[in-house]
């Protein structure tokens, strides 16, 4: 196996995979030296894929929207996966999520040993950080275009936080006009701790993985 990559697959792609399909995705990542998976108890078969596995860095996320109601969708997620080395909470995309978001980040900060935030709003991440000085990891998009979170990237890596990029083809869009060399190498340049992309083809993920090592 090749040496571990700061690269995670994402499980969005998983929405409508069979468990056959998913392991075999995942069996690739990891032979590709990727050796991470994000989940979502959103995409459909991913956590209960992903459960199958004991040596693989978890993650998945608790949604501010799911605020209150949060109990029954943690406790599944920790039935599937088996164990979770980090979980986010998402959404925080708005003010009225953000507080929602806010009080589930408080009300579960004892319960994971790594707690981390996703938001797309490069204010709302901003704000996170000066209310929870603790928080030190935060799941943003980061894609040729995307200027404001640029900005706001390279402010948290320069101070120490573990900064876990999303969407770098921004959703596919960008390669209508940037090549994926074009759109890793943007990436690559905020210095992130991970960048997580997702994919349902095995020869995309090999392309990915070999462009990310030049």
């Amino acid at each position: 196996m090749e040496k571990e990559l700061n690269l995670c697959l994402g499980g969005a792609k998983m929405l409508n995979m069979s468990q056959d399909e998913g392991i075999k995705l995942i069996d690739s990542a990891k032979q590709l030296g990727i050796n991470i998976v994000d989940a979502h108890h959103r995409y459909g078969n991913c956590e209960f894929i992903l459960g199958q596995y004991d040596n693989i860095q978890k993650m998945t996320k608790i949604s501010a929207y799911s605020y209150p109601n949060i109990g029954t969708h943690i406790q599944s997620s920790q039935e599937l996966l088996k164990h979770i080395d980090i979980m986010w909470v998402s959404d925080l995309d708005n003010k009225e999520l953000y507080s929602a978001g806010e009080d589930i980040y408080k009300n579960i900060y004892k319960d994971f040993p790594v707690l981390g935030i996703n938001s797309e709003s490069p204010e709302l991440v901003m704000k996170f950080h000066f209310d929870h000085p603790e928080c030190n990891y935060y799941m943003i998009p980061l894609f040729i275009g995307n200027t404001n979170m640029v900005s706001v990237c390279k402010y948290l890596v320069n101070r120490g936080k573990n900064v876990f990029t999303i969407k770098p083809f921004n959703d596919g869009l960008l390669l209508n006009d940037y090549s994926i060399e074009d759109c890793l190498r943007f990436v690559k340049s905020v210095n992130p701790s991970v960048m997580i992309f997702g994919t349902k083809q095995i020869k995309h993920l090999e392309e990915v993985v070999e462009i990310w090592k030049r």
